[in-house]
């Protein structure tokens, strides 16, 4: 047999023939970016964490579209979740640190609730001697609920949903980031799963970025606020707080 020097065209044919078939990602869905010819998901992919091409160094990692040393701000890693240790009732001043069902953390140290251990460390908070619904929340019947995920409670007391997002009915999650269970939400600003589903912030605090950190109001109508940049604090929008604070 007489071998021969096979021409381009004879190695595209040959290469052709031996490949395996492919699909060029041309679009992705609502959730995903095209990136280098692959759908991914830019808020949490740590080689296109946020955009294309950007890269988290080694040690980071990519949440919400940033890449982060695990836990920032004033955040603590407790389980599986971060959390503010100078307000969490559940892990007051360390992880393992939870107050009595009497008393509240304040500063990262458990001291006496002046409603004596009536409000709902998640949901609601002592204004004098009296529990109210923390910023965001709302009074339906005996419960303190949020209207733009509750599905029992979707907009308002009492309308109940297969799935609820942002105060709504809804037959799926379609253009959210997340959902846990029958809510549509997003985990980087959702107290009631912050950073991931069922990860609940105490009332006092709000989830930034995924994590949850005490706040204070700032006496502004809108951000910027002079007020969070004099303590080198950040201006939180009001959205779904009802007022800025700063974080």
């Amino acid at each position: 047999m007489q071998w021969r020097a096979l021409g381009p065209l004879g190695l595209g044919l040959l290469a052709s023939a031996c490949s395996v078939p492919y699909v060029i990602v041309e679009r992705c869905d609502e959730s995903l970016s095209l990136c280098d010819g692959a759908c991914v998901d830019l808020h949490s992919e740590p080689d296109h964490c946020g955009e294309c091409g950007q890269a988290c160094v080694d040690g980071l990692e990519c949440v919400r579209g940033r890449c982060i040393n695990e836990c920032e701000l004033r955040a603590e890693r407790c389980d599986g979740g971060c959390v503010d240790l100078a307000s969490s009732p559940f892990h007051c001043g360390a992880c393992d640190r939870a107050c009595a069902s009497s008393q509240i953390c304040r500063d990262g140290t458990c001291v006496d609730d002046p409603c004596e251990g009536r409000c709902e460390p998640f949901t609601e908070t002592c204004d004098g001697q009296t529990c109210v619904c923390r910023r965001g929340m709302q009074q339906c019947g005996t419960e303190c609920i949020d209207p733009l995920t509750d599905p029992r409670n979707c907009g308002e007391c009492g309308t109940e949903c297969p799935l609820c997002g942002r105060a709504e009915c809804r037959i799926d999650c379609m253009g959210f980031p997340d959902q846990c269970i029958d809510s549509c939400t997003d985990v980087s600003s959702d107290p009631s799963n912050c950073g991931t589903c069922g990860m609940r912030c105490a009332a006092d605090s709000v989830c930034l970025r995924g994590q949850c950190v005490r706040t204070e109001p700032n006496g502004c109508d809108t951000c910027p606020c002079e007020a969070c940049d004099l303590f080198e604090l950040e201006c939180i929008d009001p959205f779904p707080y009802g007022v800025p604070l700063c974080a």
